[in-house]
């Protein structure tokens, strides 16, 4: 299809000119980036409607960096170095292919080692002078969890889908290592579990109604997933089934499948009243329209339910969470209501 950016606007006007910005790696940062506006726009109007109040947090005095600030500067320190002092050396495999550079095991190792050297100076240091100053509490507003939230998607999203993909290539691993950390090798449904997992985390420490917070993400998850296949699609990744007739593309019709559903929970959302039930159901519809995405020209070549891929696991999973929390949300609710009513 496009593998760069430029060869989409070369196509729409007819111009010829080359840009080093892959089409994937653009749409990648547009779906994060569209997923930060709307979370941080739900929880504006959460804490504005009252849902969602303004909370105290308990800092050092000054806010440094902690353990986890610390080492995930370093690992992006040494990436952006390594990468950087490479950069001088390959530069035309970069303007050629940036995003697979980016990904790829090209670099310089002094490079990695300089900037890591820095940045961990500069954070133990930092840290140490805040070990001397006092806790303070200060006033958070909901939205300022947009960006540390949206953050840890794509951080641990990538770690996630890239340990999961070593742990099941073990030998790979031990016989290219450094390659295989860099390389653009990964499993999906691995980042989405740690990512999930650590921003449940950072939702229960904050103590945000996770309910709320959870509605709150429904349009960030469906434009970031809309956003996301259509540059698998435009990229040439397209998860084309060679079985249906003609060409059947699975990132196209997710696309449009997660725009629509944005669109419709744009009109709805306000209809839901029952805290949680925008999320569940949303898990229902989004879990179910991928099992079809996934399923469609493909059913006859897999009979089975055990013979199918992960791909076909999750939208399954995802289906039957939301069932689940529905049902836990809805008795709930019934439940409150008829203790408060005392009938």
């Amino acid at each position: 299809m496009y593998p760069k950016l430029s060869d989409i606007i070369n196509k729409l006007i007819g111009s010829d000119f080359d840009l080093p910005i892959q089409t994937f790696g653009f749409f990648l940062v547009l779906a994060f980036l569209a997923a930060w506006i709307f979370l941080r726009m739900e929880l504006i109007s959460k804490e504005n409607a009252g849902l969602l109040p303004v909370y105290k947090k308990k800092i050092k005095q000054g806010d440094p960096p902690d353990f986890f600030d610390i080492i995930v500067s370093f690992i992006f320190s040494v990436f952006i170095g390594y990468k950087l002092f490479g950069l001088f050396l390959k530069y035309g495999e970069f303007w050629e292919h940036p995003f697979d550079y980016i990904f790829n095991g090209n670099g310089h190792l002094s490079g990695g080692i300089i900037f890591g050297a820095i940045s961990l100076g500069i954070n133990i240091s930092a840290l140490l002078r805040g070990m001397k100053k006092p806790f303070v509490y200060v006033q958070t507003h909901p939205f300022q969890m947009a960006l540390p939230v949206i953050s840890a998607a794509f951080i641990f999203g990538l770690l996630g889908a890239k340990g999961t993909y070593i742990l099941l290539h073990l030998k790979e691993f031990k016989a290219f290592p450094f390659q295989m950390i860099l390389s653009f090798d990964m499993i999906f449904w691995g980042g989405l579990i740690l990512a999930t997992l650590v921003i449940v985390g950072m939702v229960i420490k904050s103590k945000v109604n996770w309910r709320h917070f959870s509605d709150s993400s429904v349009l960030a998850l469906s434009i970031g997933l809309a956003f996301g296949n259509l540059g698998c699609y435009l990229s040439g990744d397209a998860g084309l089934m060679s079985s249906a007739p003609g060409i059947y593309s699975e990132s196209l019709y997710k696309s449009a499948f997660f725009f629509i559903i944005f669109s419709i929970f744009t009109a709805l959302q306000k209809n839901f009243t029952i805290p949680g039930l925008l999320f569940s159901t949303f898990l229902i519809i989004a879990g179910l329209g991928n099992y079809i995405i996934e399923t469609t020209g493909n059913l006859s070549h897999r009979p089975f339910i055990t013979d199918f891929p992960s791909a076909i696991y999750l939208p399954l999973f995802l289906f039957l969470t939301g069932l689940f929390l529905s049902a836990y949300f809805l008795i709930n609710y019934f439940l409150i209501k008829k203790k408060n009513t005392g009938n």
